[in-house]
């Protein structure tokens, strides 16, 4: 993939779009108009593709064109998003407090571009916590298991409604407690 065009050409690509808007016979909305602006910049970033997307898997380390961070996959599953089971995927990098929850099918993965990097790299939490542990709000009747972990934060699955929840090793440890068997 190559790199995310300079900043003139988005700037061109922006104006035209507005010129696109405005010039328009029928009347629009700043919904329209805010369309037609996030499709163009994809547009930009993905004119140039030509390598398929790497496949999603635990482990991916990847970077996206508007950020300069590595990321990581630290897990992927079911879980319900939208009312829908969807196919998830829990993405840190090396400062992520919570991490990023985004759908395996989303444009999103058609930008992204894979890193060797190893920095940030999920499996190891400074806190302790370890993908299997069972933790608990409200004095024990509100399970959690956790998921997967990284550095700062934790993916939690919550047993009532099988939803899923990044939380941070200080809220953790602050409002949660540990379920011990």
């Amino acid at each position: 993939m190559k790199a995310v065009p300079t900043r003139a050409k988005q700037i061109d690509a922006v104006t035209a779009f507005i010129d696109k808007f405005t010039d328009a016979e029928e009347e629009r909305t700043t919904k329209d108009l805010a369309t037609i602006i996030v499709d163009g910049i994809y547009d930009l970033w993905t004119v140039d593709v030509r390598d398929a997307s790497p496949p999603i898997r635990v482990g991916l380390a990847f970077k996206v064109p508007m950020v300069a961070k590595v990321y990581h996959v630290a897990w992927t599953g079911i879980s319900l998003f939208n009312g829908e089971e969807t196919r998830m995927a829990w993405c840190v990098s090396a400062d992520s407090n919570v991490g990023t929850l985004a759908p395996v099918d989303s444009e999103y993965w058609k930008i992204i571009k894979e890193s060797t990097a190893k920095a940030g790299a999920p499996g190891n939490n400074k806190a302790g916590y370890q993908a299997g542990d069972m933790v608990t709000l409200h004095l024990g009747t509100d399970p959690y298991h956790v998921l997967a972990v990284a550095d700062k934060c934790v993916l939690l699955r919550r047993d009532k409604t099988l939803s899923l929840e990044c939380e941070t090793n200080a809220n953790l440890d602050l409002y949660y407690r540990k379920w011990e068997r």
